[in-house]
């Protein structure tokens, strides 16, 4: 049987979602209301001003409160600790999840980002990508030993150097 609340799953490995009863609404009602308070946060303009860009906030922690007994006798598994444990581990992955993002005229990219931007495997990416001749040039960081590190590159190069590929239609 396929349960609504399972997209957490990947953001908490090892947990099981409440299947039926009063747990898996609340549980639903929380995720709900989680998901509403980001979309609203995410909306909101920082700096004010016309000019003013919107930055993606971490929901604020709602205070801790006594979770309310069920009465209905229904028993899942799950008990109010635990519960709140997993509300308080789902706020901390969304926070971390919604950091500020760097922007695409100063970001630094992995093959592995490249990879995600081009819908391609990194294996590719790296074999037979990068190594084009037309491909932007890497940045080699070097660490405290002089040691060149990964290669990275520029992201709006890439980007750039992505759009020179563009198959535009011509009237006929």
């Amino acid at each position: 049987m396929h349960n609504s609340h399972d997209f957490l799953a990947p953001l908490m490995p090892g947990y099981r979602a409440p299947r039926t009863g009063r747990r898996a609404d609340r549980y639903a009602d929380t995720c709900r209301r989680l998901c509403e308070a980001r979309q609203h946060d995410s909306q909101q303009p920082v700096g004010g001003g016309s000019g003013s860009i919107a930055i993606s906030r971490a929901p604020q922690r709602a205070p801790a409160r006594k979770p309310a007994s069920d009465s209905d006798g229904d028993s899942d598994g799950e008990s109010a600790p635990d519960l709140a444990q997993l509300v308080n581990t789902l706020i901390e992955r969304i926070a971390e999840l919604s950091k500020p993002s760097i922007p695409v005229d100063i970001d630094l990219w992995d093959t592995k980002t490249i990879g995600a931007y081009l819908k391609r495997d990194i294996d590719v990416v790296r074999e037979r990508i990068v190594c084009m001749p037309s491909f932007p040039s890497s940045i080699r960081i070097p660490n405290a030993k002089g040691q060149r590190m990964q290669p990275l590159w520029r992201a709006a190069e890439v980007i750039s150097w992505a759009e020179s590929f563009r198959n535009y239609k011509t009237a006929a």
